[in-house]
């Protein structure tokens, strides 16, 4: 039986919230370091009897084991997936100083996983970590600088933190420059930066940076492109944990285009499928819409809709949209918006921004939840940040009409900021729009070729798509 309330619950956490960056470790990273000390591969299915030692261990108040023991609780190895069992562990850790428990406490709250959702805990838990010189504190505290995660954003005290981090000799903190670098936050001049960085990174065992490293050779940013030493490095990332690399393997050996990496179909498949077992929610996705596609049945096999389920609540908002979109449609039977909407505010707080603008659509609506303008709009704007075209038009659109409440020598600047941010994502109804702007000169300077640029643009879009974005409710 559905419990109406538990889902409503759920959604007004995930309207509050949403997944940040901040470092915790990965069922594969964990795996990766538990092999390490017992001098063997560690399983997935093995993992009961190395939580039952960290229970045992636990019991003494030993805060390495507590620390362990919480994420065994929070990956689900060897012990079912319960986040207020791991927080506690975490809590019982960092009263005792264990550096790793503290930040993994902080994660906690920031994101409100197993506790309360709450930035100024989260806050509090880094700085206690800062002050033990602990970098993954000191990283995490850097990103929420750097993001604006709980405190006001400030890029420069972030980075500050970071690079400390970095000294300390956390990968993660090099690789994480190395991004930032190569995004160009820093200028143009940050790409060399973030070769140096990735490199730095992954002579320090980080899987990531390798992967990173792997892409820039491949994209050619290190040089002239380098496919042999792209396929390297993204092994090498793989093999240290970082199994989100998957996806790129699994074309090289799809593809059989690069020497030294042979086709290898078979190969392709076993790297995405242990990708799958290690919880890399993308890889699970995919081989539920396999199982999904290929099946010889009307009805969607009930094995695909199990995996959707676990991908989306391991991360993949794609999945979490799909099953949204199959449960609001009637796809799987009747009465399912309630489950509907808990799978829409999943997707939502992993960053899918279909997902965030059909979950403002059920607070505008008062379906399910109490209708509620003030949350659609932030679940609105939640959409357009993630990249939803249609979201960014129906904004933009909305601060035109004055109902955004902008001061009125404002609203049209603030409408050309929302048309900006869906015509990055290629929306043709946000580039039509930027074109009336820039020939009328609404918010922005008038500009006829810009104008001419931008309706040129919304119209190839619309020959390739064969219709033009809409918007909020169809708008």
């Amino acid at each position: 039986m559905i419990n109406i309330n538990a889902i409503i619950q759920d959604a007004e956490r995930y309207c509050a919230t949403e997944k940040t960056e901040l470092h915790m470790p990965t069922v594969a990273s964990f795996l990766t370091e538990l092999s390490k000390r017992y001098g063997g591969e560690i399983k997935r299915n093995e993992c009961g009897s190395v939580a039952r030692t960290l229970m045992s261990d636990a019991d003494k108040n030993d805060p390495k084991a507590l620390y362990e023991l919480g994420l065994c609780y929070y990956l689900g190895l060897g012990v079912p997936y319960d986040y207020a069992e791991a927080a506690r562990r975490f809590r019982s850790a960092a009263e005792r100083k264990h550096a790793e428990g503290i930040s993994a406490l902080g994660v906690c709250y920031m994101e409100g996983r197993g506790v309360e959702y709450s930035p100024d805990k989260a806050i509090k838990m880094f700085k206690l970590g800062e002050k033990l010189k602990q970098a993954l504190s000191l990283y995490n505290l850097g990103l929420c600088y750097y993001n604006g995660y709980g405190v006001e954003e400030d890029r420069k005290t972030g980075f500050h933190y970071i690079e400390e981090a970095a000294k300390l000799g956390l990968g993660e903190a090099y690789n994480k420059a190395g991004e930032f670098y190569e995004r160009g936050d820093f200028g143009e001049s940050g790409q060399s930066r973030a070769i140096k960085c990735y490199t730095e990174a992954a002579n320090r065992g980080c899987g990531e940076g390798m992967h990173n490293l792997g892409l820039a050779y491949g994209s050619g940013l290190a040089g002239q492109p380098d496919l042999f030493k792209c396929s390297e490095y993204c092994r090498r990332a793989y093999e240290a944990g970082f199994v989100h690399t998957f996806y790129m393997l699994s074309q090289f050996y799809n593809s059989g285009s690069i020497p030294g990496v042979p086709q290898d179909q078979y190969r392709a498949r076993a790297v995405r499928e242990r990708a799958a077992d290690l919880d890399e929610p993308n890889a699970i996705c995919e081989i539920a819409l396999e199982t999904i596609m290929n099946s010889q049945h009307e009805d969607i096999p009930r094995y695909g809709v199990r995996l959707l389920m676990q991908a989306a609540h391991l991360g993949s908002g794609e999945a979490g949209c799909i099953l949204g979109g199959l449960l609001s449609g009637g796809a799987l039977g009747k009465d399912a918006q309630p489950l509907a909407l808990r799978y829409y505010a999943l997707a939502s707080f992993f960053g899918n921004g279909d997902a965030s603008l059909e979950f403002s659509k059920y607070y505008a609506k008062g379906l399910v939840v109490q209708q509620d303008a003030q949350k659609s709009l932030k679940l609105l704007m939640r959409a357009s940040k993630q990249g939803n075209g249609d979201a960014s038009l129906a904004l933009g659109k909305m601060a035109q009409d004055g109902a955004l409440n902008f001061p009125e020598d404002q609203r049209y600047k603030a409408a050309v900021f929302y048309f900006i941010q869906g015509a990055k994502s290629e929306h043709p109804g946000c580039l039509r729009e930027l074109a009336n702007c820039f020939k009328k000169g609404l918010g922005v300077e008038r500009n006829e070729m810009e104008a001419k640029e931008y309706l040129r643009r919304a119209k190839e879009l619309e020959r390739q798509n064969g219709k033009r974005g809409k918007g909020f409710f169809g708008r």
